[in-house]
């Protein structure tokens, strides 16, 4: 499972490292499911052609996020934060779905990597 709050159509240095190494993964056998944050939260430039680059058979699970408009007022401005209790419940319910090996956070948004520690204590058979 890969975590990476920002993902295509975002174009945006965090998903670039996934969608670039996403394609190699098949010739481990790796399946790759990619936890993102629904790019209408995010305020980033987006590129529809970067959809092209994802391989057909890599899940993508869009998850919510709190509104910058009103959460920015106070003070609760970057993606990460306005994502955490919305990647909790979806990682927690893909969690209990599936049996995954590794839990990778691709991101900048670095306030979304303290849920890898309650994660592991949650399931440790990560």
């Amino acid at each position: 499972m890969i975590i990476s709050p920002y993902f295509a159509p975002s174009n945006a240095a965090d998903m670039r490292r996934i969608r670039m190494s996403l394609p190699y993964f098949k010739q481990f056998d790796w399946a790759a499911d990619v936890v993102m944050v629904d790019d209408k939260y995010s305020e980033m430039i987006k590129d529809e052609l970067l959809l092209q680059s994802i391989p057909f058979d890599v899940n993508t699970y869009k998850i919510d996020a709190l509104s910058k408009t009103l959460t920015s007022k106070v003070g609760l401005g970057r993606l990460a934060l306005r994502s955490m209790w919305y990647y909790l419940k979806t990682v927690n319910r893909l969690l209990k779905a599936t049996k995954y090996d590794l839990i990778y956070f691709s991101t900048t948004q670095f306030p979304v990597t303290i849920l890898g520690a309650y994660w592991k204590r949650k399931m440790p058979n990560l």
